[in-house]
Order: structure tokens, then sequence, then C-alpha cells
């Protein structure tokens, strides 16, 4: 064709999702709660999140379906599932949602997982310590202190007849 009027198609350009991607976000969500421990596996919980914030749970494909191919894919006494299991996952997560399995992975790939916390309000006298009065500003006894307390300290143990008099 001459005169400029070309028109040429393009494929659409396939991200290239490895599988160190899929589980870098694996962990990623698989350490949401678990404090300062990196779990390698995933619970329920978490892989029903990550399908949230994939955005693959939608009116058609709802959490019940997420709940149930976790199910699926973990061993039978297991509660939670390993990378592998994940994988078998998005294969299955694919299939009911009738896309391609690059497509699901590409979802997840750009998903983070997004915490929903409460931020408590400054409370004056809790977290402004001018505000503070008594031992609490000036401080108390601890637990080095010079003088031990003891209990012989507090009683007097000197002779005293039946009534509790002193002799």
């Amino acid at each position: 064709l001459q005169g400029g009027n070309r028109k040429t198609t393009q494929q659409p350009q396939r991200l290239n999702i490895t599988m160190a991607d899929l589980k870098d976000v694996f962990l990623a969500f698989a350490a949401i709660g678990a404090g300062a421990t990196k779990p390698a596996d995933m619970d329920s919980k978490n892989f029903l999140k990550l399908c949230k914030d994939a955005k693959l749970v939608d009116s058609k494909f709802l959490s019940t379906h997420v709940d149930l191919i976790f199910t699926q894919v973990k061993a039978k006494t297991a509660r939670r599932i390993n990378f592998a299991e994940f994988e078998s996952a998005v294969q299955k997560i694919a299939a009911q949602k009738g896309i391609s399995k690059e497509d699901v992975e590409a979802k997840i790939k750009a998903a983070s997982p997004n915490i929903n916390a409460t931020q408590a309000e400054f409370v004056k006298f809790h977290d402004d310590k001018n505000t503070y009065t008594g031992v609490y500003a000036k401080g108390g006894p601890t637990n080095v202190d010079k003088d031990k307390i003891t209990l012989s300290s507090h009683l007097d143990r000197s002779p005293a007849d039946k009534r509790g008099v002193k002799i």
C-alpha cells in the first residue's frame, strides 16, 4: 500500500510475569498478621485478602469461591498452602472466572497488601506528658531502690499482749 494510510496491527504486549514476581506477592500477603516471622505459606484469610486486593473477587466470583478453591488445593489436614499449591489455585481461579491464567497472574502481580487499620486519636491527658500529675510526673519507686521495701519494714513485730497492746 502506498499513500501512508497503512494500518499495522500490533499484538498487545503481555507482561513478563515470572514465578519470582508471583512468589514475592505471595510472601507479602502470607506475612500479613505474622509479626516478625516471615512464613513461607499462606492461610485462607490472607488468600482471600490477596484475591480481594487483586480485584479478582466480583459479583460472579465470590469469596465463597475463593474459600472453595483454597480447600481444593490444600492438603487434606493442612490449614495453609505453600507456593506450589498457590500456583494450582491460580489456575483454578482462571478456570472459574473464565479468563486466562496470565490475566490472573497479571492482576496478582499488580496487587499489594492494603491494610486498613484504625488510627487512635490524640488524647490530651494520656498522650501529653506535660499534663501528668503525681507519681507519673515526678517519678516513683523503681525496681532498683536503695532501701528495699520488705514485709518487715511495714509490720511492727515488737512484743504485744493477747489484745495486741505493746508491752
